[in-house]
């Protein structure tokens, strides 16, 4: 984990590591234009969102973030991995 500042605005990444030492999985947290940023990404074989089937997780993640006024993306295709992105205003966390 690495806690980085900058100003006065800190950065957490933290990631962990096959045992031939390279990346799977990252968390990034910052406060970056007066949001909270944290994102949750991956080197694995992502998916094609078209396919998925209708459940509860990425739904249940989204209303979280929307009740704190906040947005949450996916990004993801077939062999590029993941990112889960959740963006909240600073003033919510107030």
């Amino acid at each position: 984990m690495h806690i980085r500042s900058v100003g006065h605005k800190e950065r957490i990444d933290a990631g962990s590591q096959l045992v031939d030492g390279k990346p799977v999985a990252f968390v990034h947290c910052d406060f970056k234009d007066v949001k909270f940023i944290l994102r949750i990404e991956d080197n694995g074989v992502g998916f094609d969102r078209a396919l998925l089937t209708k459940g509860n997780g990425f739904n249940n993640m989204a209303s979280r973030c929307e009740a704190l006024q906040g947005k949450m993306t996916v990004p993801s295709e077939p062999g590029k991995g993941t990112r889960l992105s959740f963006s909240i205003p600073e003033s919510i966390l107030k």
